[in-house]
This record gives structure tokens, C-alpha cells and sequence, in this order.
């Protein structure tokens, strides 16, 4: 998943973010152009947001994996869905 996200190119104006079965998952490949903005964000504001406001200019990746649509925020939902 991350060398095809890194695929399309390295510059910092890119915005690529993973798809399956229509919706949006990760990890996101943010260019630096985006950072200022991202760091800029106050709650309630999420990143989704962010994501949202900058539609037109994402790159989105189709995969065939429901993995990258995983939600992992805790170390509890990391070993839930580490490999072996």
C-alpha cells in the first residue's frame, strides 16, 4: 500500500489517500504544501475536514483491501490488527 501511495510522485503539492468500496481510508500521503494548513487545524476540526475542503485536489487510489479503511487510534486496536 505504501510504495503504491508513494508512486505517484513525491511533490509538495500532492494529496493521495487510499480508496475501497467508495470511501476514503489510509494512510494519506500529505505534501508539504498541505502541512501549514493540517498544523493550522483547532478543534473541533479533524482532518476529515481538512480532506474534505481539499477534494479537488486528491489523488485517490483504489485498492481492493477493506484494511486500509481500519481505524486504529489505540495500541489496543493495533495488536488487534497487526500481521501474525
Amino acid at each position: 500500500t505504501i510504495r503504491r501511495i508513494c508512486g505517484p510522485g513525491l511533490s509538495q503539492n500532492c494529496l493521495v489517500v487510499p480508496s475501497s468500496g467508495g470511501r476514503w481510508g489510509h494512510p494519506w500521503l500529505l505534501g508539504r504544501a498541505y502541512w501549514h494548513e493540517v498544523l493550522a487545524l483547532h478543534s473541533p476540526q479533524t482532518l476529515r475536514d481538512f480532506l474534505h475542503r481539499q477534494r479537488k485536489a486528491v489523488t485517490t487510489l483504489v485498492f481492493d483491501d477493506e484494511n486500509i479503511l481500519a481505524d486504529l487510534d489505540t495500541m489496543e486496536d493495533y495488536l488487534r490488527f497487526r500481521p501474525g
